[in-house]
């Protein structure tokens, strides 16, 4: 197994509050992530440390060798601090993908930071990096639009 990590960061113009808000419902990141086509919320709760956590099923749609094809994994949201977020999810052929995202207050402003960890098989590593690094970037400029223009 190979792994990398990535990182993202941008500054959105509303405070923390909404941007957090925002992220935490699930249903949301299909506004937002390129590849999402469909979420379905399967249950939510606190964990047995009083974190509240979110499982939820998505539905991508991405091309490898230029074939369109569907991916459904199940995702594992952690509210993991009073502005962080922790994303967990397994993908065959063996991908393991840890997400965590702050949200800092910057003013009136909100600086979203993104530690991107990647597990994944040697010979597919680099088709999923460079899936994850796109994908995340659009992402973020797709939730900076969107956000600044209900601020």
């Amino acid at each position: 197994m190979a792994t990398t990590t990535i990182s993202h960061a941008i500054t959105i113009q509303a405070p923390v509050t909404a941007v957090f808000d925002f992220w935490k419902v699930p249903a949301n990141h299909a506004k937002i992530h390129p590849l999402i086509v469909n979420i379905e919320e399967i249950k939510s709760g606190s964990d047995e440390d009083g974190r509240l956590y979110t499982v939820f099923e998505v539905t991508d749609r991405i091309k490898l060798l230029g074939i369109p094809y569907t991916v459904n994994y199940t995702t594992l949201m952690v509210q993991s601090g009073p502005t962080q977020l922790t994303f967990t999810t397994s993908q065959a052929p063996g991908i393991r993908i840890k997400n965590v995202m702050t949200f800092s207050p910057q003013g009136e402003a909100t600086l979203v930071e993104e530690a991107y960890y990647l597990e994944a098989p040697g010979w597919l590593m680099g088709y999923v990096k460079r899936q994850a690094e796109k994908s995340h970037g659009r992402m973020m400029a797709n939730a900076k639009a969107l956000l600044e223009r209900e601020a």
